[in-house]
């Protein structure tokens, strides 16, 4: 249960940090690109297993790795264009909800058991996300086929990640190749996000400033215990990923609307306040 808390705790934290870049004015998309960075350097440190470049390349999972890198750096960039496109709270709608793909496919990949009360926890879940995030209203485009496309992509996007990393953890990683995994995947998507930066900064003249070096630093420790520790809570007996992804989802829910209130004094529609209470009581069918 502690790595479970600390991870829906620094998965929470992102969105958070994101809220905070605003107010603070810490531009994103250097910020994003330094955070891979250190996400690299983080796993370097506290990873017990350090392999070099040429036993990296030898291992059963590198190209899994490289993959999960450039869903990683990909997802980010592919939700910036939806948020723009279709509006920030169908974005963030569509990438929560994409949790749904990974717990379809643990029943039939990882013979996941589904109990009546472990099903309505599932239905409870989605249908927290749904109530907490949607907003009819929040929609930047009236192009209905363009939306569609964009929701679909980020769907499958945010879900092909949450799917490779249980996969990977399911059949190629041991508990002390689980940082070296996690770094190499972020060591992919520093690589992509780099390329991505130098030609977009090849165009347009930015000046990174130290709010971006610190912003990103933030990010990258963040971010990198957002991932692992998700390795590691799969990856413990009897914790399954179809309980696993919902809970850790909704509890991401629950804390950034309790931040939102207090902290950044935003207020809960009546639809909000449903989700919330059926998230609780979702997540404790779910752990029964």
């Amino acid at each position: 249960m502690g790595y479970l808390t600390l991870a829906i705790l620094c998965s929470a934290s992102l969105g958070i940090l994101f809220r905070l870049f605003k107010d603070y004015r810490v531009k994103i998309r250097p910020a994003v690109a330094i955070n891979y960075l250190v996400c690299v350097i983080v796993g370097y440190l506290f990873g017990a297993e350090r392999l070099a470049p040429h036993e990296l390349t030898s291992t059963s999972w590198f190209f899994y790795a490289c993959f999960q890198g450039l869903l990683l750096s990909g997802n980010f960039y592919i939700l910036a264009i939806a948020a723009q496109r279709i509006g920030v709270t169908l974005a963030s709608l569509c990438n929560r909800l994409a949790v749904a793909l990974p717990v379809f496919l643990a029943f039939f990949l990882y013979n996941d058991t589904l109990t009546p009360l472990k099903l309505l926890g599932l239905i409870g879940s989605l249908l927290t996300l749904y109530l907490s995030t949607y907003s009819p209203k929040d929609t930047t485009t009236s192009h209905r086929g363009l939306s569609k496309l964009f929701l679909l992509i980020l769907f499958t996007s945010f879900g092909a990640h949450y799917s490779l990393l249980k996969y990977v953890q399911e059949f190629y990683l041991t508990a002390a190749s689980q940082h070296s995994y996690v770094t190499a995947s972020f060591a992919a998507a520093f690589i992509v996000s780099l390329i991505i930066e130098t030609l977009r900064l090849s165009r347009e003249a930015e000046r990174i400033t130290s709010r971006d070096l610190i912003g990103g630093l933030i990010l990258g420790t963040a971010n990198y215990a957002t991932v692992y520790l998700a390795v590691k809570v799969l990856s413990l007996e009897g914790w399954q990923s179809s309980v696993v992804f919902p809970t850790i989802s909704v509890g991401v829910v629950l804390i950034s609307t309790i931040t939102g209130l207090l902290y950044f004094k935003e207020r809960l529609t009546a639809r909000q306040q449903i989700g919330l209470v059926i998230g609780v009581v979702s997540v404790g069918l779910l752990n029964q």
